[in-house]
């Protein structure tokens, strides 16, 4: 028997306008209080548009369609087809194309007397930096599947099979000959014919036995999503934009006001800066590996689920496993190493390896076959009987990556993030893992008239789980191994107060550096540094602390014409924070609130002095304090309907 079906064809098309209402500001030495803590740092305001968001307008263009079909032979039903999914892109995109202007402190910016300015224009220095900024790419990939399912008798069943996926770019980015001249590689490969084989099998089996007991599992590679947002940063950061940057540091508050020339500060988004490029323009880059390979991963599961004689529960114990094959990683090709630190990272020079370029980036995307996953979960659940169901759940969970990939922005993927080395190709702990979880659930539905059709249910969610991942760095304004990016470099704790690597920054009422020193010990015999003594602290083996949340739904089944039922619910998060605003509450280290653009939190700053040490310097400038997380710790409600027919 043979038949064909499940064919459609499918387009959308979407479109992400923004456009800049004023520069971003900076406004530094502005007062506050910490939630937390109650401290009063002094921090910075940060008004007006973000600096990704002044120029960026995407338009995207999907078509799918696919053709399934299945041949049955006795004990086999082999299912065999194609796909074809093509996903056109064209996008404007060009940071600080209004501006980003920093002011020492909020009478500077009264004034309009910015010390930090810095802007994107074309590579030229011409005025046309929206056509510099937009290109336009697709992404095709044409897929083939075989499958077989097998029968062999009623406990058993085999499924088998294969995929193979063929990617086709049918463009390449803007060619820059330099770039070829400097590192001996086009800046406009693209991943054309890097194809996937992706094998799989898995089984489900039930035993012959008087409790119904069920096993099943299978091992197969599979491919992840089109990470064509990625590979798309080398059609955008091609080399002809560049950078124009006017003082050194967006936040100080002692640094003197800009001096001519310089475009003043102009709040109108449609201001347009004329200042000349650099005598030597050193544009940044993005790039994509000729071998690159859209993301693979091998994935194991072997589960058993038991029916119990009670109560119609059902004990299942569950195990999964992945295996990178090929995941994302970003390389910085530009950074010329010169030595290393006093804990043995690498350290790079001020100078960039070719120098016509930004040391500052030029990023390959390229794989990594380096992390993975294991999770164990247990879980008792009943389905609904007599107005009842509920579930109990635990899962603990150890996973590892090289990259995190907060962003769609190559350089923020590279540098939003923890590292001893950044070009090492070396699996941590993920940012993204929870170790452990428990979930309860209960259910109870109502009848409140006769009909079937008609239920009303009520489901409570209790979650407990381990706070997300984050690293423990120095300080904000630390680049300790001279990459580029301060704030972002694992700590290195000291083995002891005699640590040969470590002396103490000394000021009028600390001589020795012994005050700070003691307080730095305390602080680190009362957290998990403790167990890192003589060691950098691996990126994202910290976690934030325990998370408590209890969600409550609620539905109504309404029936209106035959088979058409309208369902209306209300869902409210967070529930217990309604009765006490302390329930709920959930703390930690948020995106950015460290020193770096990721789950980073500050310890010490340092410097390197003559003799090769670190100079620790430990107060609470240097420290990074737990914050509330407003929008998860307060209750929230949604409503909403579903229509059946």
């Amino acid at each position: 028997r043979s038949e064909f079906g499940a064919s459609g064809l499918e387009y959308k098309r979407t479109s992400s306008l923004y456009t800049p209402l004023s520069p971003a500001i900076y406004i530094n030495g502005e007062n506050g209080t910490d939630a937390v803590t109650g401290a009063a740092p002094v921090g910075a305001l940060d008004i007006g548009t973000n600096i990704s968001y002044q120029l960026n307008q995407l338009y995207t263009n999907d078509y799918n369609g696919h053709l399934y079909g299945e041949y049955s032979l006795g004990d086999h039903t082999i299912k065999f087809g194609a796909d074809v999914d093509k996903n056109g892109y064209s996008d404007v995109f060009g940071q600080y194309y209004a501006g980003n202007y920093a002011f020492a402190s909020p009478a500077a910016f009264a004034a309009g007397t910015p010390n930090y300015l810095r802007y994107q224009q074309a590579y030229t220095g011409g005025a046309d930096t929206v056509a510099a900024a937009t290109y336009h790419y697709s992404y095709t990939d044409a897929g083939l599947l075989l499958q077989d399912t097998w029968k062999p008798n009623q406990s058993l069943t085999i499924v088998g099979g294969v995929r193979f996926d063929y990617p086709y770019f049918p463009n390449n980015p803007y060619y820059l000959p330099a770039f070829q001249t400097a590192f001996g590689i086009p800046n406009n490969a693209v991943p054309t014919g890097n194809y996937t084989l992706a094998p799989r099998v898995g089984f489900n089996y039930k035993l012959p036995t008087k409790l119904k007991i069920q096993i099943r599992g299978g091992v197969g590679l599979f491919q992840g999503t089109n990470p064509a947002v990625w590979i798309g940063n080398a059609y955008g950061a091609n080399g002809q934009l560049n950078s124009v940057i006017k003082g050194s540091s967006s936040s100080s508050t002692t640094n003197p006001p800009l001096t001519a020339p310089y475009a003043p500060f102009n709040p109108d988004p449609a201001y347009v800066q004329t200042l000349a490029p650099p005598a030597a323009p050193t544009p940044s880059m993005s790039l994509t590996d000729p071998d690159f390979q859209v993301p693979t991963s091998w994935k194991d599961n072997i589960a058993v689920d038991v029916t119990l004689p009670w109560y119609g529960l059902v004990a299942t114990a569950e195990a999964n496993f992945i295996q990178v094959q090929k995941a994302v990683n970003y390389l910085n090709l530009n950074l010329l190493p010169s030595g290393t630190t006093p804990d043995g990272r690498i350290l790079y020079s001020n100078s960039a390896l070719h120098t016509n370029f930004s040391k500052f980036g030029v990023y390959e995307l390229t794989n990594t076959d380096n992390g993975g996953s294991q999770s164990y979960t247990l879980q008792l659940a009943r389905s609904m009987k007599a107005g009842w169901a509920f579930s109990f759940a635990y899962t603990h969970t150890h996973a590892t990556e090289v990259q995190a990939l907060t962003s769609s922005i190559a350089s923020s993927n590279y540098t939003s993030r923890a590292v001893i080395n950044p070009n090492d190709d070396t699996a941590h702990g993920s940012l993204y893992a929870v170790p452990d979880k428990f979930v309860a659930s209960a259910t109870r539905e109502f009848h409140f008239s006769s009909r079937k059709d008609a239920a009303t249910r009520v489901t409570a969610v209790f979650r407990a789980q381990t706070g997300h991942a984050y690293s423990w760095v120095f300080g904000r304004s630390n680049d300790i191994n001279n990459d580029g990016t301060s704030g972002n470099d694992a700590f290195y704790v000291p083995s002891g107060p005699n640590d040969p690597k470590v002396v103490w920054s000394t000021s009028a009422s600390d001589p020795t550096g012994a005050v700070q020193a003691a307080t730095f010990w305390n602080f680190v015999n009362s957290t998990e540094l403790k167990k890192y003594k003589g060691q950098i602290v691996s990126p994202n083996n910290s976690y934030s602390p325990w998370q408590h949340t209890l969600d409550l739904h609620v539905e109504q089944e309404i029936p209106l014409y035959h088979k058409t039922k309208l369902t209306v619910f209300a869902d409210c998060i967070n529930f217990a924070n309604i009765f006490n605003k302390k329930w709920g509450v959930i703390t930690g280290i948020d995106f950015a609130t460290g020193p770096n653009n990721g789950y980073t939190r500050g310890v010490a700053n340092a410097t390197v002095n003559a003799s090769g040490q670190y100079v620790y310097t430990f107060n609470s400038t240097s420290q990074t304090a737990p914050t509330v997380f407003t929008d998860l710790s307060r209750w929230q409600l949604q409503l909403g309907a579903k229509l059946e027919f």
